[in-house]
This record gives structure tokens, sequence and C-alpha cells, in this order.
């Protein structure tokens, strides 16, 4: 249990380090699941793809820090992923910037969260780092209390730049609200001292060997958890309804493994429309000329089984809503021609006036420098 001390911090600084919440064998056991991510490129992969890691979402010590700090049931929408950078390709990272990554308004939900508010945001994301980042580079950087402020318009130098450190074992937790980057360099002499990502990138061009190096290959942990709510409901939505590739894993693992079947009592509430969409965009892909072809008939046959564990929590940009009297194929028809035109119309917000961005999300280039 975190003490109220170190509560009152987060909800004050927008981020937490808890020490040693994982042994060092679990750290190497992690390790070793990370190794099958493909070398030599930027990697992502979901904990639903591994088997090892599909349980993960249930780890008491998480759901513990999570409880205490979003003060409510919590809620798991199937975010939880491995994630590998390879430095030794030299190509350029997109996301190294001051960014938020609170997601999805009312009235647009490719909008970002800017309002001012000294509510918590409703999502909250941990980073186990399975390399060092207290002495060496590689770490993420955090505006300090950026996450109570209104940040639609915002220069780097308005807030105190921090990189977090943490090791192996620890977890960083941090509002999805909080201005953010990722890879922090740190100075070889004056550790304590923090640029902005754009000051980093100038100077590290000219002269990196005033940085401390980053990690080859690092790899890192990441696992959200929600309240309930509006603005997690909104969250939710704008990651589900981005548009997808033709994998089918995450609505194979609840459907055809059992995943939803086995954790029909759990004490963590599923949210499931990433795997909604991504069910409703095959199944369109397998429509040809009117017509459902063989391949499209498991896609479908998948969905009212997804619609019966799918909850809104708000009314907006709502994907299904009614019954589901039965798993027929001609239930999973009607539902498929209900909640596909939902999907493109949500879609088409993308190209709405209305839409709003922040100004400074534009991305920086950084040279991925190999360090042996």
């Amino acid at each position: 249990m975190q003490s109220p001390d170190e509560l009152k911090r987060f909800h004050e600084d927008g981020y937490l380090r808890v020490r040693g919440v994982f042994s060092l064998e679990e750290i190497e056991r992690f390790r070793s699941y990370a190794s099958r991510l493909q070398a030599g490129e930027v990697d992502t992969r979901y904990f639903h793809e591994i088997s090892e890691m599909q349980d993960f979402w249930r780890d008491q010590r998480l759901i513990a820090i999570a409880r205490d700090i979003l003060s409510g049931p919590l809620v798991y929408c199937f975010s939880g992923h491995f994630h590998r950078y390879d430095f030794a390709q030299g190509d350029n990272d997109t996301a190294r910037h001051l960014h938020h990554d609170a997601k999805g308004t009312a009235e647009n939900i490719y909008n970002r969260y800017n309002q001012k508010s000294e509510q918590p945001y409703p999502v909250l994301r941990f980073a186990i780092y399975l390399q060092d980042t207290e002495t060496q580079s590689g770490g993420l950087k955090v505006a300090v209390g950026s996450h109570l402020r209104d940040v639609s318009d915002f220069q780097p130098t308005d807030f105190r730049l921090e990189n977090l450190a943490s090791q192996p074992g620890d977890v960083v937790a941090f509002t999805h609200r909080i201005l953010h980057s990722p890879l922090a360099l740190r100075f070889k002499d004056g550790r304590d001292t923090v640029l902005t990502p754009h000051e980093e990138n100038t100077l590290v061009n000219s002269d990196p060997d005033l940085f401390l190096p980053i990690p080859q290959i690092r790899q890192t942990l990441f696992i959200d958890y929600l309240a309930e709510g509006e603005l997690a409901d909104l969250y939710v939505k704008n990651r589900a309804i981005q548009k997808t590739t033709e994998d089918d894993s995450l609505s194979r693992v609840l459907i055809d493994e059992g995943f939803l079947l086995k954790n029909r009592d759990a004490e963590i509430a599923f949210r499931v429309d990433r795997a909604i969409a991504e069910t409703a965009d095959n199944i369109a892909r397998h429509v040809k000329d009117g017509q459902l072809d063989t391949a499209g008939l498991p896609h479908l046959l998948r969905l009212p089984a997804l619609c019966l564990a799918h909850e809104e929590t708000s009314p907006h940009h709502v994907i299904h809503t009614g019954s589901v009297p039965d798993t027929t194929p001609q239930t999973a028809l009607r539902l498929y021609n209900e909640i596909a035109p939902r999907i493109v119309a949500i879609r088409e917000q993308a190209r709405a006036s209305s839409r709003k961005a922040d100004p400074q999300m534009e991305s920086l280039p950084f040279y991925k420098r190999t360090r042996g």
C-alpha cells in the first residue's frame, strides 16, 4: 500500500517511482520473453500475444498500486505490451518530444484532452524498465505537474523537467495526462541537469560524448489500468477506433481461447472495444459483392460474445448498445450491420473541423546512435 505522502506526491507531480516491486528473477524472465521481439527495429508486442504474459494484468502488486492511485474499481483494456528500441539502426525516433497521452472528448474522439483539472485523469500507466535508467540514459522525461494544467499551448520551459530514474524491478507509475518524452539523456557530469528534448537533440548530435549512453537494446513493459467513468470511456474508444490491421490476435484470445469465459468473475472489468473494432474490420475485408466469404465467418461468429462483454460507460461515440439474445450467425450479422456504420462514422471525425491537437505535439528527429 502506498503511503499518504506518496499518493499526495503522485497527484501533485503526476508520477511515482515504486522501488523493488519485482525480483531480479522475475526481471530475467521478462527479458527472456522480450528477447522474442524482432531485432533491429522498434517493435511492440501485446501481452495477449505472449502466452506467459496473458495474465500479467492480474498481478496483485500492480493492482494494489493502481487501486491506491485511482481510488476505485479498475478497468483493463488489453493495452499491456512489451516495447523494444534497437539503437543499432540509426533511424529516427518519432516519439521523442514532450507529449501527453490523454485522448478523446465528447465533441470529437480524436481531440486531445487538455482542460485544466484538479481531478485525477482516470488512465494510469506503469512502465517497467528491464535496464537501469539511473546510471544510463534512456529513461522517461516528465514535465512535473503538467497534468494539472491546460497544455493545449505550452513551452517546454514552462515546467520543471525531470529525468526519472529506475532500476530493474522498479515500477514507474504516471498519469496519461502528464507531458513526457522517452529516451531521456543524462549528462556524464552533472547528472541532475535536465534539458528539453529539443536541446538534447541538438547537443547529442554535435557532442554525443557529453551524455551517458542509452543501452543498445532498450526493452520496457507497459501496462495501463483505468478507473471507471466518462474520460476513461473516451480514452478506450480513441485507442480502439484507430484503423486496425488484419491481425485478429486479441479477438482470437478473448473468444477462441476462452479468455473472457475463464475470467468472467475477474475482479477487474474488461473493455473489449478494440477487439470489436478489429473484428468488424476483418469482417468487412471478407465481404465481396455483399456476400461474406468462408474465411470471414470465424470473425463474424466472434462478434456476439464480444458484444456481450462490451459495456458503454458514456453516451458519446457509442459502438454498441442493445441486446444480444444469442450467438447465432443471424444475430452476429445484425450486430455487424449495426456496429460497422458506427465505427465508420466515428472514424470520419478524424477529418472534422472541430478536431484539436496540441501544437507542441510535432515529432522531433533523434538519431539513434549505436553506443557500445
